[in-house]
């Protein structure tokens, strides 16, 4: 295939000049220095990176509207308001299953003994920081 200088290759590409240039100093883009000392990139590799290349035979986007448009929206609408009560029944399961792990813990909570208080070897009060440190309880 042909190959483009850079000033070539921007007008059949959807990139800016910059853009181009920060792609081949990255590696992104493969180039080569011809003879002259100008940069020079495949055709093919263009087509590689950014897709097919704009021409002036190239035809027109295709317009976003076509006539079974009024169609499409309506049936995303109806997707959305089906999305709507997914969720909505979704929230009113997950309040459910909170209820029923709260009384859960509950009944755990009654089924078990209080907690048994140690007996402390200070009447009550721990050994200061120092002795705790070195070990000697008096």
């Amino acid at each position: 295939m042909s190959k483009l200088t850079i000033k070539a290759a921007i007008e059949v590409i959807p990139v800016s000049e910059s853009t181009l240039r920060r792609d081949v100093a990255s590696g992104k883009v493969s180039s080569e220095k011809d003879p002259q000392g100008r940069r020079r990139i495949d055709t093919a590799e263009l087509i590689r990176v950014y897709g097919e290349l704009q021409t002036d035979d190239t035809p027109p986007p295709v317009s976003m509207t076509t006539p079974d448009t009024p169609k499409i929206i309506a049936i995303l609408e109806a997707q959305v308001d089906d999305l709507k009560a997914q969720l909505q029944t979704a929230t009113t399961e997950k309040a459910q299953l909170l209820e029923l792990l709260s009384a859960e813990k509950a009944e755990k909570r009654a089924l078990m003994p209080p907690p048994e208080e140690e007996p402390s070897e200070q009447s009550g009060k721990s050994p200061n920081w120092l002795r705790r440190l070195i070990g000697v309880f008096q």
